[in-house]
C-alpha cells in the first residue's frame, strides 16, 4: 500500500532535546541546552572558597592539599604574570562594606608565595585589582574597594614549592593613627601610622 507522511527515514528534521542549564547568570550555563534540567549553579565554582568577614585574621593556615584550582589557564594573573598561579591555592571571599582601603598581609614559611585579589570569582571573569608576589616568604598589598563588591583573595605559589605548609593571613580595612605604643596618643586599632604620634618629654 501507499503510506502518507513520514516513513521514519527523515532523521534530523525533529528538534533534539539537549538538557542543561539555560540560565545565562549561572556559571555552568549551556548555550546549546534546549531544556533546563535544574543543574544551574551559582556562586564561585572554585572548590574550598572560605567566606570571611573583616577584619579577618587566620593563623597557621595552609594551601597544601587544596589542588591547583586557580591557574593561568582559567584565571587572570594581572601584573605578576602566570608564574605565581602554578602551585596549590587557597581562596577567601568577602564583600566590601565601604570604600576604606583594604590591606592584605601574608606571613608564610615558604618562598615564592603570592597574593592575588580579584573583584569577582577568579575563574569566572574576575579581574586582579591588587597583587604581590616575590621570592620572599611574606607579601602585602592594598586596594580601594567598591562597596558591595565581593572580592576573592587567592594565596598561591610558584610551581616550586607547590604549596605553603603554614601561613598567617590578615585582611582588614586600613585604620589610620599612631601605632607607637609608647606615644600618649597610641591607637591600638591603627594598622597604618599617620605620623601623628605624640611622645612624652
Amino acid at each position: 500500500g501507499v503510506h502518507a507522511g513520514n516513513t521514519g527515514g527523515a532523521a534530523g528534521n525533529c528538534p533534539s532535546v539537549i538538557p542543561g542549564c539555560t540560565d545565562p547568570l549561572a556559571w555552568n550555563y549551556n548555550a546549546n541546552a534546549t531544556t533546563d534540567d535544574g543543574s544551574c549553579q551559582y556562586g564561585c565554582p572554585v572548590p574550598g572558597v572560605v567566606a570571611v568577614t573583616l577584619p579577618y585574621s587566620g593563623v597557621a593556615l595552609t594551601n597544601c592539599g587544596n589542588g591547583n584550582n586557580i591557574s593561568s589557564a582559567n584565571a587572570s594573573s594581572g601584573p605578576l604574570g602566570t608564574y605565581y598561579l602554578n602551585g596549590e591555592d587557597a581562596a577567601y571571599e568577602f564583600t566590601a562594606a565601604g570604600t576604606t582601603d583594604i590591606i592584605v598581609d601574608l606571613v608564610g614559611n615558604a618562598s615564592y608565595s603570592a597574593i592575588f585579589v580579584y573583584d569577582a570569582c577568579p575563574t569566572t571573569g574576575g579581574v586582579v585589582v591588587a597583587s604581590s608576589g616575590s621570592s620572599a616568604m611574606n607579601e602585602n598589598c592594598s586596594f580601594t574597594p567598591v562597596a558591595g563588591t565581593t572580592y576573592f583573595v587567592t594565596i598561591d605559589t610558584w610551581a616550586s614549592p607547590t604549596c605553603i605548609p603554614a601561613y598567617d593571613l590578615s585582611i582588614s580595612e586600613a585604620v589610620m593613627g599612631c601605632t607607637n605604643p609608647l606615644a600618649s596618643n597610641y591607637n591600638p586599632a591603627a594598622n597604618i601610622d599617620d605620623g601623628s604620634c605624640v611622645m612624652a618629654g
